[in-house]
């Protein structure tokens, strides 16, 4: 009966290694250019400025995906859409001009170019902001390939210097 297993079809456990981490990368890019929503939202009012802050956390990789669009709606009334046809970085911060009143409900809502959204809403007292979400999957599999890699250099650094 033929041996099949990994260690005979790649000859070592530094070539499954490799391999292992080779799978991983690819298929953390495909996530990464795969369009996906939005993480997470922080908007803030400061009703002394008139001026409303969108911090949005959307991770990219090249120009594959971007938010593409932002709705700003102030009780539940459409107040301003804007449009945008690329994102440079990983967090994407906007401000944007609306007058408001203590009581005034904000809603910012925004939207992936490949598809998905966010939004988040607030309440317009004195200045305040609303809390930050969770940075989601991707943050996740770059956490997971990170520990891959530094397990792997340990236990090919601790064969180099405990020979067998």
């Amino acid at each position: 009966m033929k041996n099949t297993s990994l260690k005979s079809i790649f000859g070592s456990k530094i070539s499954i290694l490799v391999l292992g981490l080779f799978v991983i990368i690819l298929t953390s890019n495909v996530l990464l250019s795969a369009g996906h929503s939005p993480s997470g939202m922080i908007i803030e009012y400061d009703i002394n400025t008139g001026e409303l802050s969108a911090t949005i956390t959307h991770f990219v990789s090249g120009d594959s995906h971007y938010i593409d669009l932002i709705e700003v709606r102030k009780n539940s009334v459409l107040n301003q859409t804007h449009e945008y046809t690329s994102q440079y970085a990983n967090i994407f911060i906007q401000l944007y001009s609306i007058n408001c009143s203590i009581g005034d409900i904000l809603n910012v809502k925004a939207y992936c170019s490949e598809g998905g959204s966010i939004s988040k809403s607030l309440t317009v007292a004195e200045n305040i902001s609303t809390t930050p979400e969770s940075t989601g999957l991707v943050a996740v599999s770059h956490i997971c390939i990170t520990l891959f890699v530094l397990i792997g250099y340990s236990v090919v650094t601790r064969k180099r210097t405990n020979p067998t």
